[in-house]
């Protein structure tokens, strides 16, 4: 199979290009050139299109949606394939997405459904993210366990503190008042998103006179579900940064992030890890690695949680229905319901080492079973072809 492959910086590119090439026999050319706009850039296109025509592709293949690519492919009349795993994602509101050359891939049933809704024209599909099983087990020694913990609780991520929530110089008293309380009911739960059912028309009619927000015409998107994920992001922020407080009051935490360690002083501060080589050391020798999904994820498994299991690691995770649906709660990973709950079960996991353990010896192994690279990859092209 031929496959022109779209290369924008991605860190799964480094474990997805191998499989292609050498496990799955694939050959692939690679482009990486930039462009100017998502929608429109005629040297980008002409571009695309001069290289389609060089060789005989089967397909087109990216990790995300990208408009400009699909407007190539249809022109061409040949499958763009794009497997989504960042959200929100705006290029996926384009016009472009439902073009009938596409087929989308993405790891979150309710992005899912809704996109089948507003693009009938295109190929929607459900699929969960992966890791790279083989190169874990090269950085890795086998089982899990055997590793032994260098840290007691560990966060890998972002704390979100520059979000666009936190731009906003002006609203009315009553509007804070309003946001303020959706966010704090959002907050008391997971599982489940309120925030755009909360955002009613003269709250979001209001917010338009003070809150600009640069829509493209063309996209099928509305106001409330912009304002929504900026709402969302905020509230993640606010979340991982009262949730690892809390972590950090009563036990060791340790913070692998570029974010301010001012926001979490009681934390010790490890940088920022490399993906591909540190990141999966740290998550194995973690007694605990926290999950705090952004709550734009409203049902899918992240990827972070997939890296933790796929690297041996033990796994305490905001609930996510599905994280709940392909693993065990208690017995793959643990996931957390309130604040009040996750500190419960970190007191009592750092004391239970033989459970623990067990229970990332059982998340490998599901993780390695059911969400490698190879697995899924095979799965996307044996929906198309």
């Amino acid at each position: 199979m031929n496959i022109l492959y779209y290369y924008w910086g991605e860190n799964s590119s480094r474990s997805l290009v191998p499989i292609l090439q050498q496990k799955l026999g694939y050959h692939l050319d690679i482009v990486s050139d930039s462009f100017e706009d998502h929608d429109d850039d005629p040297v980008f296109h002409a571009m695309f299109l001069n290289k389609i025509s060089q060789n005989s592709y089967d397909c087109i293949f990216s990790f995300d949606f990208f408009p400009l690519i699909a407007k190539a492919a249809k022109e061409a009349d040949i499958p763009y394939i794009s497997w989504i795993y960042d959200m929100p994602h705006l290029a996926l509101c384009s016009p472009s997405a439902n073009l009938s050359v596409n087929h989308i891939f993405v790891f979150d049933y309710d992005l899912c459904s809704k996109l089948a809704v507003l693009h009938p024209d295109a190929h929607i599909y459900h699929m969960p993210l992966a890791v790279d099983i083989d190169r874990m087990l090269q950085i890795l020694d086998e089982p899990p366990a055997h590793l032994g913990n260098n840290f007691d609780v560990t966060f890998v991520g972002s704390l979100y503190e520059k979000n666009l929530y936190d731009e906003i110089h002006y609203l009315p008293e009553y509007l804070w008042g309003y946001l303020d309380g959706i966010m704090n009911a959002q907050s008391a739960f997971y599982g489940s998103n309120i925030i755009e059912e909360l955002l009613i028309p003269t709250i979001t009619d209001e917010l338009k006179q003070h809150v600009k927000l640069d829509i493209p015409s063309s996209y099928c998107i509305s106001y409330k579900e912009l304002f929504a994920d900026i709402i969302n992001k905020k509230i993640t922020s606010t979340e991982r940064i009262q949730l690892l407080s809390s972590i950090s009051s009563l036990y060791s935490l340790t913070l692998f992030t570029g974010s301010n360690p001012d926001l979490v002083p009681d934390a010790t501060m490890g940088g920022i890890v490399d993906y591909m080589t540190k990141m999966p050391l740290v998550f194995r020798t973690s007694a605990i690695n926290i999950n705090i999904t952004l709550r734009s994820i409203t049902s899918g498994i992240p990827l972070r949680a997939i890296d933790v299991m796929g690297a041996g690691g033990f796994l305490l995770s905001t609930y996510q229905p599905e994280l709940a649906e392909f693993f065990t709660d208690g017995e793959d990973c643990v996931l957390f319901h309130s604040e009040d709950d996750m500190l419960c079960k970190i007191d009592y996991y750092l004391s239970h080492e033989k459970e623990r353990n067990e229970i990332a010896c059982n998340g490998f192994r599901k993780a390695a079973k059911n969400f490698s690279y190879e697995n899924q990859i095979k799965k996307i092209f044996s929906s198309i072809f």
